[in-house]
């Protein structure tokens, strides 16, 4: 039995660049590509998707107690 891995290298689907690197079980490639969003891209998707739902993160509706 060989101890082949296949060298797969993410590559994030925003800016291109490669942010990590991992061992797979043998698939008869010795390397491929997989996709995700790297640290700083998710950061600011994160952040934009903050700006554009203002209302959920502070509310603008208060609770009125009933009156006694």
């Amino acid at each position: 039995m060989s101890r082949r891995f296949t060298v797969a290298v993410s590559v994030c689907l925003n800016c291109q660049r490669s942010f990590g690197v991992a061992l797979w079980p043998w698939s008869g490639a010795n390397l491929t590509r997989t996709h995700g969003l790297c640290r700083p891209c998710c950061a600011r998707l994160e952040a934009a998707f903050d700006d554009e739902r203002p209302a959920e993160r502070f509310p603008t509706v208060e609770a009125i107690p009933p009156a006694a």
